[in-house]
């Protein structure tokens, strides 16, 4: 089984416990990728210093459009707070460090 999400706020499990049985190939990445050891978070290039949030976003993330609706001031129309992480570049939002 696989399992497909953004890479953002909006990601299905959001830090909380999902039990799978994973291809092999996965389960053996992600092993590897704990055994590195360099799974340090900091608010400015992330977990594992992946990189800043403007560089490592991939183009077709949700969060890009809704900085877009932002610049046009569209936030206070929808009535809901967007995500801002893109404007400041940061990995600063709440449970950045619990599910990037």
């Amino acid at each position: 089984a696989r399992l497909g999400s953004m890479h953002d706020h909006s990601s299905p499990i959001n830090a909380a416990l999902l039990i799978v049985r994973p291809e092999m190939d996965i389960y053996w990445e992600g092993v590897q990728l704990l055994a590195r050891g360099n799974t340090s978070f900091n608010v400015t290039h992330g977990w594992d210093l992946l990189g800043r949030p403007r560089a490592v976003v991939p183009a077709a993330d949700r969060a890009w459009e809704f900085r877009r609706l932002r610049a046009k001031g569209y936030d206070a129309v929808l009535n809901r707070a967007l995500p801002q992480f893109l404007d400041f570049d940061l990995w600063s939002f709440v449970g950045a460090d619990l599910d990037q």
